[in-house]
């Protein structure tokens, strides 16, 4: 019977979301394991205590008892698990005999592994995984992964390749049945162009939770420290509601306790000070948490059809809300998530994306409908028979609403996830990196654009890895070659006059059809351009010796 209940789970590797509650969790537990600590998590709206200070198996029996008393789930951090690959090869007989301790608890919600482990012990990680997953496969894994940058901080650990690589590999390796990332973006400067990198981990994210049909978790900063400054109580909640209109099933906050084993960070306080009090931090994630959990039963059961975005204030890289969308917006600075729902409704979360200014969303829909606010601030507001409605949002607030329409709609809801095209670029020198990096903004929101560097190992293995529907090679003289349709690579052609002459000798050599384009080196509207043209009418774009715009 094991086994079956084992072959069942790496079938379906989720079960329903409902099952579970929503994910509000933090890192860094108050220091004292005690029953006030766990009250005041409980207060706050928390409803997964995770504790890695504590990690022997006495203590994270305490800390059980302690939160059944108070109605929370625990994250098992047991350092039998964690560190099982720490002196060899991992025992999976011992990870599965420690699993054995905990899975028969209800309190359980799952089990911690890993955080932000390098491709080399992605074996280890998966071993231990693999472990768990076969003594309780109902329970969560819960791996916190790298945000996508760090193949660049880390190239010699990523091999420079594209983040979805580190991903995938991690989930398929060790059967995972959740997704975690943390991202910061509010730097000490007080600049904010590392929002760009915020939307694009969103963007590679949700795609992953999407492909994988598993749920995700955002790790959010509310803690000064290292480049990272002090964020408003309006920015936590911006980072909050932006992640829920990507779909986020989980919310953990980072930190609770102000961390003391890192002497290298200067940290600030997290939800509580250094003595232990209380900051504004908490009272700003009580409220937010109390939020979420008037609206959780909603969240668990929506899946993510479509996240769009008013305006570029804060990311110039982003979708924007298509001509022919069941709702267009206008008023301000918007985020616009659109999901389905088992329960037949349409639900949309409207975010506002300033976290400085109220702005009034003013929906319009394309045929009558009725508007029911989710009750995250305890309203509930239905109009019928409209096609607008308005709402003024505080900063970086969000509001969910649910849809219903007398007749089926006639205009787009569902966009298929946005799982967009992909499209592998190796761009090894400074000017056709720099190339590539414009024709990767240009494309966002329409095609997922990986940029690989010089140094990037076996680049046409990274880009068919991941399945990219075309593999560009940039060089001096700027080209590139998608894939033909039996995923050979094409080799690169030269701008010259013999270009043509060697593409076509090239073809004939592989006997295959082999579609190219040829641009200027530096010029990544050209190359976006082609890209483009090359997606939209494939199989019919053809080689151009022009050595021009295409």
């Amino acid at each position: 019977m094991r086994k079956l209940l084992v072959i069942l789970a790496l079938l379906t590797p989720t079960a329903l979301f409902a099952k579970d509650p929503f994910f509000i969790s933090f890192w860094e537990a108050p220091h004292e394991l005690s029953e006030a600590s766990v009250r005041d998590a409980a207060e706050a709206g928390f409803t997964v205590y995770f504790d890695y200070l504590h990690n022997s198996a006495k203590e994270q029996k305490e800390l059980m008892e302690l939160c059944r008393k108070y109605g929370l789930k625990v994250l098992v951090h047991d350092e039998r698990i964690y560190t099982a690959d720490k002196e060899g090869p991992v025992d999976r007989i011992m990870v599965e005999n420690v699993v054995e301790e905990y899975r028969d608890d209800p309190i359980v919600w799952g089990y911690s592994i890993a955080d932000e482990p390098f491709p080399e012990k992605f074996h280890d990680k998966a071993a231990i995984a693999a472990g768990v997953r076969a003594a309780d496969p109902e329970r969560k894994t819960f791996i916190n992964m790298h945000r996508w940058g760090a193949c660049y901080v880390l190239p010699k650990l990523f091999d420079k390749g594209d983040h979805t690589r580190y991903i995938d590999e991690m989930l398929l390796a060790g059967q995972l049945n959740f997704l975690s990332y943390d991202e910061y973006s509010f730097d000490a400067e007080g600049k904010n162009e590392m929002l760009d990198a915020y939307f694009r981990n969103l963007e590679i994210i949700r795609a992953e939770s999407l492909k994988h049909n598993i749920p995700f978790n955002s790790i959010i900063l509310d803690t000064q420290h290292w480049q990272f400054r002090d964020p408003t109580d309006a920015e936590i909640r911006w980072q909050v509601y932006t992640a829920l209109a990507y779909g986020s099933k989980g919310i953990t906050y980072f930190t609770y306790a102000v961390p003391t084993g890192d002497a290298s960070f200067v940290w600030g306080d997290g939800l509580m000070d250094r003595d232990g009090n209380k900051t504004r931090r908490y009272y700003a994630a009580k409220k937010i948490n109390h939020e979420i959990g008037r609206m959780s039963d909603v969240l668990m059961n929506l899946k993510s059809v479509g996240v769009f975005h008013t305006s570029k204030i804060w990311c110039p890289l982003v979708n924007p809300v298509p001509a022919e969308n069941f709702i267009q917006i206008d008023g301000g600075d918007f985020l616009l998530g659109q999901f389905t729902s088992p329960d037949g409704y349409k639900y949309a979360m409207v975010t506002n994306s300033s976290f400085t200014d109220k702005q009034t969303a003013r929906l319009t829909f394309a045929q009558s409908t009725e508007v029911e606010e989710v009750g995250a601030h305890g309203g509930r507001g239905l109009r019928t028979s409209s096609t607008t409605w308005r709402k003024t949002l505080n900063p970086g607030d969000g509001v969910l609403l649910r849809l219903k329409t007398g007749a089926p709609m006639y205009a787009k809801w569902d966009y298929n996830g946005n799982v967009l095209p992909k499209v592998a670029v190796y761009a090894p020198t400074p000017e056709s990196f720099a190339a590539a990096e414009e024709a990767r903004k240009v494309l966002w929101g329409k095609v997922t654009v990986t940029v690989m560097p010089a140094g990037t190992r076996e680049p046409a293995h990274v880009a068919r890895r991941f399945r990219s529907d075309a593999y560009i090679v940039m060089g001096e003289k700027s080209y590139y070659m998608p894939f033909s349709d039996d995923a050979s690579m094409c080799l690169a052609t030269s701008i010259d006059s013999e270009a043509e002459e060697n593409a076509e000798a090239f073809e004939e050599r592989q006997q295959i059809f082999c579609p190219a384009a040829v641009v200027k080196v530096n010029d990544g509207q050209a190359l976006a351009k082609g890209i483009l043209d090359y997606l939209t009418n494939k199989p019919n774009f053809r080689y151009r010796n022009d050595c021009g715009c295409l």
